[in-house]
């Protein structure tokens, strides 16, 4: 089992999904939507445009077809699929929220997914508050290139759009 901790734009993560995709043909993606709770189709070729709504938050990585009755992440998670989830930070008025990949089962294709998000992120954050407050040191929350220009913009990386804590990578 892993889960890896990021912020990262949409676009750079249209194109880890879609780098994914063609370096490992093998790999089927999924993606969810809320509400109503729903399978939405996807492609490599309509990934950005489908990832564009808001309500597509979970996308789902397996080496086959997902049933089409299934409506969510969690029931590819409590179904017999062997699968890669990669949860979508959104960037919103109150700043960008945090992604995460993870899964509950560790195969070797899985690990060279997280080895390719790692490869294109950097560790280390501080988390403080939105009052000044100061929080802790993260050392394994990462963040991408884009991530990293909109935090010294001034647009707050948030666990959640509710959250009132922000990362400041170090």
């Amino acid at each position: 089992m892993f889960m890896t901790q990021f912020h990262a734009t949409l676009d750079e993560l249209c194109t880890f999904i879609e780098e994914s995709m063609d370096r490992y043909p093998q790999i089927v993606v999924s993606a969810f939507a809320f509400p109503p709770s729903r399978q939405v189709s996807i492609s490599r070729e309509t990934i950005r445009e489908v990832l564009a709504h808001d309500g597509v938050d979970d996308v789902v990585f397996t080496e086959r077809v997902v049933d089409p009755a299934i409506t969510s992440a969690y029931g590819v998670a409590r179904g017999e699929y062997e699968a890669l989830y990669l949860d979508i930070g959104r960037l919103g008025s109150w700043g960008l929220a945090e992604s995460t990949l993870g899964t509950k089962t560790v195969t070797p294709l899985w690990k060279k997914l997280n080895a390719a998000l790692k490869k294109q992120t950097t560790a280390g954050a501080d988390v403080g508050w939105d009052d000044g407050t100061p929080g802790h040191h993260n050392r394994n929350h990462r963040f991408t290139a884009g991530a990293r220009a909109l935090a010294a913009s001034g647009v707050p990386l948030r666990q959640s759009h509710q959250s009132t804590n922000r990362y400041t990578p170090t």
